[in-house]
């Protein structure tokens, strides 16, 4: 295990949180973590000492290195072009990162005594260490640790244990604010080397010891009076002076998560900071007497004052030393009745900034969120500044410095192990909370059990934009996607990334169906489930207000029908048939009953035979789908509900045929997004189509994605409970009105949760809000794309202008070209600003 022992041989040893997303979680799971870290605490043995670093900084690039790997290997010129955009642009933004570090010691048989403020620390005979002792005390260290990770995992805070270099690296960065703001990495090895034995003589043994945390220091300190400059970062370091005077309430810390200060011009900002936090576990025998003792002195002063004539005489001095009595009385009784323990809790903050003015700024709101904590106070440190500073290393763990003595019920409240939901494990999309915090987002990923979802947004929200700027980092990852487009908004952004883009009309070929080798399975025979689909799909042709759906007798009748058609394909296995191979099939059936019911069926068939759907689904399709990226415009169709019924389970068909071969021969997913979904829900035949493919298609490798106006669209159709159900992921753009009743109620969120959705906001042309729903994790997002991207997604009639009088003005250059131009020179759109170029 990794441990740090320092020169008074103590064993120290570290693990790596992920800090738990509580902003959306309800008063009862709040409640329930609470008491579960109160536990925590008051299961640790007396000695034992737990030091937390809390880190939150603007470093990003950690996530945009993941995302700039992600799409290393775009499949076109488009793709890398978009991936080198994004990375730029999101190199430019403003990131946090929230780091959390444990620490931990057990206590020694023979402790050091630190002494006052700013004294050197305790150093041990390091040669008198025999390895077996040095094995024990791992051995024991490492017990600790396993204690402590279960705990915290028990209570869904994962861990790790560190390593060498990070522990460097932790030190490094504390020691050095100039490197850290550059995010530069602690030296691997340090250097090795030992101080001269005139030097020693001249200075002090002490000088035998040389730290790797000395050996990591490169930035010398400029001491001030209460502040201290190294390299030109000004830094600050405050104490806690006052615990929350009124008690504290379960998860307390997360008021900690979002310290802001007042910024330049107006408003506030969120700022970087380091919070340490000690807590050692005295010895309760000791800790209980001296409690027992004080409440005993306090009764025999109050009895000698009574009996020397004094008392009454002040009435604040009666007031107080009943305070003082009942505070004791209390803590006994808290002690007796419950698990508690008493601890030392030692709280520090460190600040820093460009200037004294800066760090003065953060201070106040420093001061201002720890006032929130139930009226507790900071102590700006000034003569002791440093000896706290010093005290927050890992290594200072057992000599904690401004120590308050409080119960693990208080302590445990304080902890600060709370910070946003990171995101997937891979970053397909790397976005941004309003905050700054980095959030991955992937269709696909493998933590959720099915990777269906829904999306619901106002007209004008930009739902369109925020789903296409998805797909083109999906399509840079390797993914495949399908689009139902309604109204050309995705038409940009498929042909510039080489994919197809497919108006629909009546005249479009889509026969969908597959050839008769593509219908046998390894056997030779013809699947039952295959079959079953082309049924399915002459349901939906044959649909009408009478026949809606096909019963059991109408079901059979079709599938015999189809699996002859078949069969008679057997000779010419590369053909695939068409509508009126089906017809001929069905008025082929000779039993009475089955004669009627397939006449019936070959008769609401005709419009799909010789009617005005013919071109459609009886001539072969000469199509290519071959496509990584399709999109089918279904705008010509808009006015016509049958005919966008049946081009919806004509694709649907060839999403399923599609996917499956991509699956089986380049091990690639496919994403299918139905743009104006609310439309389709409305007809019996193309909701069940919906309603089969999101409760099959996760076996395929497609994730379903319904885009609609309002969230009440799923609930209220017939399907809804299906869809939910299989929705995995959910995402909720601005509505301008409001409406975010129903998805409150069924999904019970918390008023937390209600506020964010009323504040999602948007900017035309710079951001656009979202609530995502990812599994049990919940988070808002501020997508902001790049101006490449914006490009190739707007349907501002402004920006279309403005392509079109760019294309007019400059026939030679490709539009890819233009679009790369006029983002070079209207990053937020037409409106944006007026320029003078030549493409303009």
């Amino acid at each position: 295990m990794t441990a740090i022992i320092t020169p008074a041989l103590d064993y120290v040893g570290g693990i790596v949180v992920e800090p738990r997303d509580i902003i959306f979680e309800s008063a009862e799971a709040l409640h329930s973590l609470g008491e579960g870290l109160r536990s925590f605490l008051a299961s640790l043995d007396d000695g034992v000492t737990l030091h937390l670093l809390y880190r939150v900084d603007d470093a990003g690039e950690a996530g945009v290195r993941a995302y700039a790997g992600v799409g290393r290997n775009a499949a076109s010129p488009a793709l890398e072009e978009h991936v080198r955009s994004r990375v730029k642009w999101l190199e430019e933004l403003r990131w946090r990162r929230v780091r959390l570090f444990v620490f931990f010691s057990r206590p020694r048989g023979a402790s050091f005594v630190r002494g006052e403020l700013g004294s050197a620390l305790p150093f041990a005979n390091g040669a008198r260490l025999a390895e077996s002792k040095h094995r024990m005390e791992l051995e024991r260290l490492g017990g600790l640790r396993d204690k402590v990770v279960s705990r915290l995992q028990q209570l869904g805070l994962s861990s790790r244990e560190m390593t060498r270099e990070e522990a460097r690296q932790v030190h490094y960065e504390l020691l050095n604010p100039r490197r850290a703001c550059q995010h530069l990495s602690a030296p691997r090895a340090p250097e090795q080397r030992l101080w001269s034995e005139e030097d020693i003589a001249r200075h002090g043994e002490h000088l035998r010891e040389y730290t790797e945390a000395e050996q990591l220091t490169c930035e010398d300190i400029d001491e001030r009076y209460d502040h201290w400059i190294q390299e030109g970062r000004v830094r600050r370091v405050c104490s806690l002076k006052i615990l929350p005077e009124n008690g504290t309430l379960p998860v307390m810390g997360e008021h900690l998560l979002y310290l802001k200060a007042a910024a330049r011009g107006g408003g506030e900002q969120l700022f970087p900071f380091w919070l340490g936090l000690t807590i050692h576990v005295a010895s309760q025998r000791e800790r209980k007497s001296a409690l027992n003792r004080r409440s005993r002195f306090v009764g025999f002063t109050q009895g000698l004052m009574s009996r020397l004539g004094m008392a009454g005489n002040s009435v604040a001095q009666d007031i107080e030393d009943a305070a003082a009595q009942q505070s004791i009385v209390g803590a006994l009784t808290e002690l007796q009745q419950s698990s508690s323990k008493i601890v030392d809790v030692s709280m520090t903050l460190l600040l820093e900034g460009s200037s004294v003015a800066e760090v003065d700024a953060q201070l106040e709101g420093a001061r201002a969120a720890f006032n929130a904590l139930g009226n507790s106070e900071l102590y700006q440190e000034a003569p002791h500044k440093l000896p706290v500073f010093f005290g927050m290393f890992p290594g200072a763990v057992n000599y904690p410095v401004r120590r308050k003595a409080c119960t693990t019920r208080n302590a445990a409240d304080l902890l600060p192990l709370y910070a946003p939901w990171r995101g997937t494990a891979q970053p397909m999309s790397l976005l941004q909370t309003p905050a700054g915090d980095a959030v991955a987002f992937d269709f696909f990923d493998p933590s959720v059990p099915a990777t269906h979802g829904i999306c619901a947004a106002a007209t004008g929200s930009g739902k369109s934009f925020q789903i296409g700027s998805l797909v083109l980092d999906a399509r840079a990852k390797g993914y495949e996607a399908i689009l139902l487009d309604n109204g050309a908004s995705w038409r940009r952004m498929t042909t510039a990334t080489g994919g197809s883009y497919l108006p629909v009309s009546l005249d479009t070929s889509l026969a969908p169906f597959g050839d008769y080798r593509s219908m046998l399975d390894e056997k030779g025979q013809l699947r039952q489930s295959a079959l079953s689909e082309v049924v399915q799909f002459l349901q939906v042709c044959a649909a009408d207000e009478v026949l809606p759906l096909f019963d059991k007798l109408y079901e059979g009748v079709a599938y015999r029908a189809v699996q002859a058609a078949y069969i008679d394909l057997r000779h010419q296995p590369s053909r695939r048939p068409v509508m009126s191979d089906f017809v001929r099939a069905l008025r082929e059936r000779r039993a009475p009953e089955d004669a009627r019911i397939a006449e019936d069926i070959a008769q609401r068939l005709w419009l799909c035979t010789e009617g005005p759907y013919a071109g459609m689904l009886n001539v072969p399709c000469t199509l290519d789908f071959s496509a990584p990226l399709i999109t089918f415009d279904l705008e010509a169709l808009s006015k016509n509900p049958t005919m966008k019924a049946l081009a919806l389970a004509t694709i649907t068909r060839i999403v399923e045929m599609r996917a499956e071969r991509a699956l089986a021969e380049r091990r690639a997913l496919t994403l299918f997004a139905i743009d104006e979904a609310h439309q389709l829900l409305k007809t019996p035949a193309t909701e069940a189509f919906i309603e089969y493919g999101y409760r099959t298609f996760r076996k395929k490798g497609v994730a379903c994605w319904l885009i609609s106006q309002q969230f009440n669209d799923f609930v209220a159709a017939k399907s809804g409970k299906t869809l939910i159900e299989n929705s995995t992921l959910k995402m909720v753009l601005r509505h301008p009105q409001g409406g975010y009743d129903h998805l409150i109620e069924h999904f019970h969120l918390t008023p937390r949760a209600a506020a964010a959705l009323e504040s999602l906001s948007t900017a035309p042309g710079i951001y656009s809000d979202f609530y995502l729903m990812f599994g049990d994790r919940q988070t808002v997002i501020r997508n902001q794309v790049s101006p490449y991207v914006y490009w190739l997604l707007t349907t501002d009639r402004y920006d279309t202008d403005l392509l079109s009088r760019a294309k007019e003005k400059n026939p030679g250059l490709s539009e890819l070209e233009l679009i790369r131009h006029l983002a070079h020179e209207f990053p937020r759109g037409a409106r944006s600003r007026r320029s003078s170029t030549r493409a303009a």
